[in-house]
């Protein structure tokens, strides 16, 4: 397994036991329900919302809005930028990454709505180790 996905499960599961504790302390209320495919369970996901989260300055709603067009657009750059973002321990860009992932998520429902309800491709993935595909004549 990729550096990278373990990460992004280690983070899905403190955020997952986090919110299951919240929920069991009722200091929480479930925002958004999925339904888990064959067991009939319902798991709740929460979010920090926009409203919650300090107003963004300038310079991070620049930020925040560049790298969301280029993730939009496809722009591989923006993607990198935006793993980097997510990836930060820094409060503040964590709340930032939580916004921008949101807007994203956001995104995609709508496309999902325009594409007849279908569910898109929506991977983030790395393959092998780049000097690999360097070739020596």
């Amino acid at each position: 397994m990729s550096g990278l996905a373990t990460c992004q499960l280690r983070t899905l599961a403190s955020t997952f036991h986090r919110n299951v504790l919240m929920l069991r302390l009722g200091i929480e209320q479930c925002q958004t329900q999925i339904k888990l495919i064959g067991s009939g369970r319902t798991l709740c996901i929460s979010a920090i919302s926009q409203r919650e989260a300090e107003p963004l300055a300038g310079k991070e709603q620049r930020l925040l809005s560049n790298i969301y067009g280029g993730l939009v657009n496809g722009q591989r750059a923006c993607l990198a930028e935006a793993i980097t973002l997510i990836e930060s321990t820094h409060p503040r860009k964590r709340q930032i990454a939580q916004i921008l992932l949101q807007k994203v998520l956001s995104h995609h429902r709508e496309q999902e709505l325009f594409n007849n309800g279908k569910p898109l491709a929506f991977r983030v993935g790395q393959c092998c180790i780049p000097s690999l595909y360097i070739y020596f004549p």
